[in-house]
């Protein structure tokens, strides 16, 4: 072997930079040929990135990706609140539109909760702020409806189903679920609860077991929707 060669000096492993000085190290970098990554010519200097920050960059874009890929795997519908009128009179009638679409390749069904003392049924939850950003008092229909108080012998539903790329589409009495004692500007939005699992209706044991039923499922928010109250 000869002996130059021997005495050549070799660069750094990664384990023993933090014992090399700074800019010895740094004249070793600069010394040390760039290799070739393999990847379509593209060429990886240690140099500019150092093997321990390479692999901290690729493990940040992995874990980007899969938080995306995540978000994406499980959309299954879209909400969307709209109205023919953004004006209302003050102790009449609001009645908005809603659409729940299956945006999936699967059937869904949309879960529905029902009072079975009084034959009401759930579904949506809804939030209505004032222009302050408050929220709106709600009546009792609508406590009951948004969860905010127990349903007398209630049972959940997969009743509703909808096929792949179908919509279905009902009115929304705000003026029954919300008690709007002023004039001025108002927004909506709505969350609905949906599932590909398959699913039969059964009576809710206690009173979390509504809440447990939620928690399995999907859920889709609308749209914010604005309107306005008028005298």
């Amino acid at each position: 072997m000869d002996a130059g060669s021997s005495n050549a000096q070799q660069p750094p492993k990664p384990e023993e930079e933090d014992r090399i000085p700074a800019q010895e190290l740094s004249e070793r970098r600069t010394r040390q040929e760039p290799i070739d990554a393999g990847l379509n010519g593209l060429i990886y200097n240690p140099a500019v990135l150092p093997p321990r920050y390479l692999r901290l960059a690729l493990l940040a874009v992995c874990l980007l990706s899969a938080v995306l890929c995540s978000g994406c795997r499980r959309k299954l519908a879209t909400l969307t609140l709209s109205t023919k009128t953004d004006t209302f009179k003050l102790g009449g009638p609001i009645t908005i539109q809603s659409e729940l679409e299956n945006v999936s390749s699967k059937e869904i069904a949309e879960l529905e909760f029902i009072e079975t003392q009084s034959n009401s049924l759930f579904d949506c939850q809804a939030v209505m702020r004032d222009e302050t950003g408050g929220s709106v008092p709600e009546t009792e229909l609508g406590a009951k409806s948004n969860g905010h108080a127990n349903l007398a012998e209630p049972v959940v539903s997969f009743g509703l189903r909808i096929e792949p790329k179908s919509a279905i589409a009902k009115p929304v009495k705000l003026s029954d679920l919300f008690n709007v004692q002023k004039a001025g500007k108002y927004t909506i939005q709505e969350s609905c609860f949906v599932t590909d699992k398959q699913g039969e209706s059964s009576p809710l044991e206690n009173p979390t077991g509504r809440e447990d039923q939620i928690s399995k499922a999907t859920r889709v928010k609308s749209n914010v929707l604005p309107i306005a109250v008028t005298n």
